[in-house]
């Protein structure tokens, strides 16, 4: 209640417009990234019983809203006009760019006709191992797994640990927690076969959750609004991966992509995208196929000079009708100034 009331006063009564005054003094005008997962519809979202309300997930009504609330205080562009005003430094306003990771069919059935309603660009993140498949990627079988469970709790043998799965908030976090453990003690290219040895069959996605297929894929190509990326092959964090491995997975999802589509590919995602999930190895592979930007999951803003292959992103709050001050919260990057001033603060 306490935080609610802070936030609105700061948004609302003048200290956030000191403070994106005085960015825009010290810094010049920025590029916020938002990234995103899944768009649903909102009778999904609204049930928070519903397996595909976890984190990254997101309705129609609010990436609608969220577009309407952010219109009047940002110019939304494309990846690649941000691309080029971030290399030439001719940024003029602050601008927002729209990114979707891991290729899900939902976003063309229902993302891409709010971007077309309201004439916003987004750039779609593909995971090229599961386009046209009825395969979840890893991590998302571990999901499936632990929601599609009809007991209440679970003994998962090759870790020897029991898990709760009493409520729709405990399959998650015995869902997360599994991952953690996988992500901890197995090399990444055994993590599906460890879940499918768990039970093959309740891993497998519902049809509301497939991916892209080639032929949604080729309809993009020639939407304007669209921007096709590349994700991996396999969503595996890179950090895990030994060099050959890493390799592979980046340049599978760029060739993979180029070989079926009339496009050449000029974006990639880190899987995962914190700063332990990419090396400067991992950048040089990405540069040395072509390709022009690098996104990450690190929280922030991103200014005219940054690094384009370690862009900033910040994820849209799952949540957001009826709280547009959180959105404004979290879409101006308070929460990274607050963490840098108390590590200065530390520091001192």
């Amino acid at each position: 209640m306490l935080k609610d009331i802070f936030k609105k006063t700061f948004i609302n009564f003048g200290p956030l417009y000191i403070l994106e005054t005085l960015r825009y003094m010290l810094k010049g005008p920025s590029v916020t990234i938002l990234f995103g997962h899944r768009v649903l519809p909102d009778e999904i979202i609204n049930n928070q019983n519903h397996p595909d309300t976890i984190a990254g997930q997101t309705s129609v009504s609010e990436i609608d809203r969220l577009i309407e609330s952010l219109s009047p205080r940002f110019d939304f562009i494309s990846l690649d006009e941000a691309i080029s005003k971030l290399k030439s430094k001719s940024l003029k306003k602050n601008s927002l760019v729209l990114t979707f990771d891991d290729g899900f069919k939902d976003n063309y059935t229902y993302l891409l006709p709010v971007l077309k309603k309201h004439n916003v660009p987004a750039t779609f993140y593909i995971n090229t191992s599961v386009i046209g498949t009825n395969n979840s990627l890893w991590f998302q079988a571990a999901f499936n797994l632990f929601f599609t469970i009809p007991a209440k709790n679970i003994r998962i043998e090759i870790n020897s640990t029991d898990y709760n799965l009493s409520t729709h908030q405990d399959r998650y976090f015995s869902a997360f927690s599994f991952i953690k453990y996988l992500q901890k003690e197995h090399e990444p290219q055994n993590f599906m076969a460890i879940i499918n040895d768990i039970d093959n069959k309740l891993c497998m996605p519902t049809s509301e959750s497939f991916h892209l297929d080639w032929k949604d894929l080729t309809a993009l190509c020639h939407e304007p609004l669209i921007t096709i990326g590349a994700h991996t092959d396999r969503h595996f964090p890179l950090g895990l991966c030994s060099s050959e491995l890493a390799r592979k997975e980046i340049t599978l999802s760029k060739t993979k992509l180029e070989e079926r589509l009339p496009i050449t590919i000029s974006h990639f995602c880190f899987p995962r995208g914190q700063l332990e999930d990419f090396t400067s190895e991992h950048i040089d592979e990405i540069k040395s196929l072509g390709m022009l930007s690098a996104t990450t999951t690190v929280g922030g803003v991103n200014n005219a000079g940054a690094d384009l292959f370690r862009l900033k992103r910040i994820g849209i709050p799952q949540i957001i009708r009826n709280k547009e001050h959180e959105l404004i919260w979290y879409v101006t990057a308070i929460p990274q100034l607050i963490s840098k001033i108390k590590s200065y603060v530390l520091i001192k």
